[in-house]
Parts: C-alpha cells; structure tokens; sequence
C-alpha cells in the first residue's frame, strides 16, 4: 500500500511539474508584451487623433477663402495641402494633408495621415464634403435682410449675422441669424431663440468667407454687370458694382434663376439690393438644382 500511494504521488506531481513548464512561460510572455502592447495602442490612438487635426485644418482652409475652395472644388491643388507639408504643431507627431476636388460631382475629398514620433504608427482619415457653395443659403447679407411683401425666396434658406425683418406672410423659407429675426423673435437674446421649424435667432453662423470679388467680377465678364443684360442674356454670373443699387424686378415667366429667359445661377451685389414682384404671375418648367436637399 505505501509503494502505490507513492507512485500516485509522483503522478501528481509530474502533472503538476508538466502544467507548470507550459503556463509560466506563457505567463512571462503575456507580462513582457502587455508594456509593449499599451505603449502601441497609445500610439496608434495619437496617430489617429493627428490625422483627425489634420482633416480639421484642411476644412478650415476650404472655408477659410472662396478662392481656395474654387480653386480645390475644380481640380487644383494648394501649396501645404497637396501631401507636401508635414504639420509639426502638434507635439507628439506630425501630420500630412491632400484635397482633392470631383468638379463632376462638386465634393472636395480631404485626405488626413498621421504619424507619431516613433514613426512606428501611421493613421489615415479619408473625408468627402459636397461644396453647395461660400454658405448653402440662397440668400447670405452680410449686414441685415429685409424680406417683406411679395419677393419669394426658393431652394435655400436666408442668412445673416446681422438682424432679418420679414413679416407674417412669409412661411418660408428658413431664417438663420445673428440678431433678431423679427416679427417672430425680438428679444434681444432672451430665450426662446427658435421655433425649430422656420427661423433660428443667434444662430452660431460660421463666420463670412472671404469672398474674392475680383474673381467673380472678371468671371461675370463685362456683358453681365448690368440688370438689362442679366435680366435677357445667358450669364451664369450677374455682378453689381457697389455704385449700381439695382431693384430687380422681373416680368412674367421673368424669374431669376436656373432656366431661360434668366438662367443666372449667382447674383453678387456690392451695395444693397431690392427685389420686388407679384405672387401669380407665371411659373416657369425647369429641374431643380442637384444639391438641393
């Protein structure tokens, strides 16, 4: 009996012996590697938090300027943001950034890589914005807007940082400010600010481009820089000087906007603008912009 508890003995402890021959290197090789595996997760993470800085600085570059947004949105390139410049401003790594404009499809990819300071960990961020235009409003007054009586404004909100005066018979279209938007809100800042259907008072406006004049000006070219030929020629661009005050008002089936007789898609006016007309006076067949909703 003491010779067979013995060898059972020694089975157990051969087993055990064998169990731990395979379970403590393995444990030793988990524990070296956790530090290791920590110390690339953080970097990975700051990789990728370098790359969305980057994404960031190139949106604000298309915003920041209507000449760098054209220039981009119909298949230019920027100088730094054409994977030509590492961005340093930001410790712990540098970072990398490309636009590229789809004239077709009018979107703007921006293409983000980061890398930390081992150089060991690269993230990339790839994002696509569509370019309805400076500010997707039909109407953007830099000072104020007054849009009262019969003037109807189509495929596009109004906005201003400035105050907006319309009145009750206008249920559309959407109004964004940064002062008040009478009659509907004139509480000098008190909240409610909104009705959350048609108009938004204080709104956070992003601030106004910095829209390049002269560009457009040569672009409208001298045949569309007076209301008679914007009003009968086929100029995409009309261009008021801040010395003509013009008062727009069109005949019947005279519409400005995307079909003949008036098939302007931008009016620029330096100065202020009236626009006056009658509800009912025709209607003109045309589709509707691409990036309307």
């Amino acid at each position: 009996m003491i010779k067979k508890d013995t060898g059972q003995i020694l089975i157990v402890v051969v087993i055990a012996l064998t169990v731990l021959t395979i379970s403590i290197p393995v444990m030793v090789y988990y524990v070296q590697k956790e530090s290791q595996w920590s110390i690339k997760e953080d970097r990975s993470t700051h990789a990728f938090q370098l790359a969305e800085a980057g994404i960031e600085r190139g949106y604000q570059a298309l915003i920041l300027s209507t000449t760098s947004l054209a220039t981009v949105e119909l298949g230019g390139t920027l100088t730094n943001y054409n994977f030509d410049q590492a961005y340093t401003d930001i410790p712990g790594g540098q970072y990398s950034i490309r636009l590229v404009g789809n004239p077709a499809a009018q979107t703007i990819t921006i293409t983000s890589v980061g890398k930390d300071s081992s150089g060991n960990e690269r993230r990339a961020i790839q994002v696509t914005y569509a370019t309805p235009g400076a500010y997707a409003a039909s109407i953007y007054a830099i000072n104020s807007a007054t849009i009262q009586g019969n003037p109807t404004v189509e495929w596009g909100p109004v906005a201003s940082p400035g105050p907006i005066t319309t009145d009750a018979s206008h249920t559309y279209p959407r109004f964004f400010s940064g002062g008040d938007i009478l009659p509907f809100d004139s509480n000098a800042g008190a909240p409610p600010n909104t009705d959350n259907i048609q108009w938004w008072s204080y709104y956070p406006l992003p601030p106004a481009p910095q829209i390049d004049l002269a560009g457009y000006k040569s672009t409208a070219g001298a045949g569309c820089t007076d209301q008679a030929a914007c009003l009968s020629s086929g100029c995409t661009i009309c261009y008021y000087t801040a010395a003509n005050y013009p008062t727009l008002s069109p005949g019947t089936n005279n519409h400005f906007g995307t079909t003949a007789p008036n098939p302007a898609t931008a009016l620029i006016v330096e100065g202020n603008l009236s626009l006056s007309g009658n509800y009912g006076n025709g209607s003109v067949a045309g589709a509707p912009p691409s990036k309307l909703w």
